[in-house]
Parts: structure tokens; C-alpha cells; sequence
């Protein structure tokens, strides 16, 4: 049970602030950080991030930071769609920034898949690409 206080600070109103969306810039042309970019822009270039890089390969990354795709390597291609999707979005949606992420695309050329997808944010949407080798 709480004491009830009028002075008490759990009934002072708590002011919730919401984390900056400032990051740098990577040029991935140059392979260098090039300024600062923030809102959309932001979040465009962790979705590129998410997808490139193998959940759990690297320490500097959290264990949910990531995709796992190297497990869908020789298997039927069938699977790999349904499961693609499933991945894709469970990558994506664990930035609180994405609200949504469907409008899927798939195109099969011999051994890659080639995926379409539209994301929403809470700053807009956008299409994104990626490309998996199985």
C-alpha cells in the first residue's frame, strides 16, 4: 500500500520525451559517414542496415539487430518465400519506429530472390529492396 501524500512525487504529472532521430549519414558509395540525416531519411538507412547484416554475427549489435537469412540457404524456394516475408517483417517491425511493413514482391531468378516491400513508419512510408542468395 502507498502512503498518500499530497507532496508525494508519484503524483506529480511524469513528462514523457521522446529519443532524437538524429544518426549519421553513411555514404555507402564512399564506404564513409558523410553529415547527419534524421526523421524518414533515418529510418531508411536502418532498414538497409537490418538486412544486411546477419542477426547474432556481430557483437556491437544487440541479438534482435538483424535478419536471418544464411538458414534459408538450399532450401526449396517455395519455404523461402513464406518464411522471407515472415523475417522480413519480424526484423523490421522490432524498430518501434515501423508500424508496418507488407505490400510484398517477390521475383525468383535461378538461385536469389528479389523482394519488394513497402514500409510504414511513423514519418511516412517507402519501398525498400532486398536481395537474398539461396
Amino acid at each position: 500500500m502507498v502512503p498518500e501524500n499530497e507532496d508525494s512525487i508519484l503524483q506529480d504529472e511524469i513528462e514523457i520525451e521522446e529519443i532524437p532521430n538524429l544518426t549519421y549519414s553513411l555514404d555507402k558509395d564512399k564506404k564513409q559517414i558523410a553529415g547527419e540525416i534524421d526523421d524518414l531519411e533515418a529510418i531508411k538507412q536502418t532498414v538497409f542496415l537490418m538486412l544486411n547484416i546477419e542477426r547474432m554475427d556481430y557483437e556491437i549489435y544487440s541479438d534482435d539487430f538483424g535478419v536471418e537469412f544464411d538458414e534459408l540457404i538450399g532450401e526449396p524456394i517455395p519455404y523461402v518465400l513464406s518464411e522471407l516475408k515472415r523475417r522480413i517483417i519480424e526484423c523490421l517491425t522490432y524498430d518501434d519506429r515501423i508500424e508496418d511493413v507488407n505490400d510484398f514482391e517477390f521475383e525468383v531468378a535461378g538461385g536469389s530472390v528479389h523482394a519488394t516491400f513497402c514500409v510504414y513508419t511513423i514519418f511516412g512510408k517507402f519501398e525498400s529492396e532486398v536481395d537474398i542468395d539461396v
